[in-house]
């Protein structure tokens, strides 16, 4: 991705003398984030907890290589954010709750590293279309698209073997998804009240039998 000129007035916090993590907004005005690779000589690896929970006022955020983790809680609640882009071989581990309640994303890149994704992590997105996880994600924590009703085309990686509890919970809107032929386990609620999904293959994998409660059009 091309490079993009650093957001200033971001706050920072050391970690050691090589690591910096991203701890707030800072000074900075920019309403469009850009997160610089480098702070004071110090490599920027994280962004902390709550960094900008509740920050109403960015529209957009982009996250370098850099950047390895985004803790629980960072953009939480941000109801002006739109859109997110995570740059590639950068963050593999998203935390819980980092994007909950960030209602007016429409658009989201995670970026090709991702490995994790926490629990709640991004629920009640409810502007987000469509989904793709990027091929490595391995482990997705419970209810981490929970609520995410304008959501309707979703994508799975083969490396995703295991879908959580409530995983796409109350999604209303969804009508497509793409399942790996890999998929071990489908966990009790994990399509609940996804009332237009009409057809899903499971393929061989174990199903709860809670995991489609409430999948009116679902057939048989």
């Amino acid at each position: 991705m091309q490079q993009m000129k650093a957001s200033a007035g971001l706050a920072f916090t050391a970690i050691n003398d090589n690591e910096c993590a991203l701890s707030g907004i800072g000074t900075c005005t920019d309403r469009n984030i850009v997160i610089p690779v480098e702070h004071m000589g110090r490599r920027v690896v994280s962004i902390a907890d709550m960094a900008f929970a509740q920050n109403h006022e960015i529209t957009s955020v982009y996250i370098p290589a850099s950047v390895n983790m985004i803790s629980d809680y960072a953009f939480a609640w941000c109801h002006g954010l739109v859109s997110v882009t995570i740059e590639d071989h950068g963050v593999r581990t998203i935390g819980e709750r980092c994007f909950i309640g960030c209602d007016s994303m429409t658009n989201l890149y995670l970026g090709d590293a991702i490995r994790t994704i926490g629990e709640k992590a991004f629920a009640f997105c409810a502007s987000l279309q469509t989904l793709a996880l990027p091929h490595g994600t391995r482990e997705v924590g419970h209810s981490a698209f929970e609520g995410c009703r304008s959501l309707t085309s979703v994508v799975l990686p083969e490396t995703l073997d295991t879908l959580p509890n409530n995983m796409f919970g109350a999604c209303i809107s969804l009508t497509d998804v793409s399942l790996s032929s890999l998929t071990k386990s489908i966990g009790y609620y994990a399509f609940s009240y996804c009332r237009n999904l009409r057809s899903i293959n499971t393929g061989d994998a174990l199903v709860d039998e809670q995991a489609f409660m409430g999948c009116e059009a679902l057939a048989g």
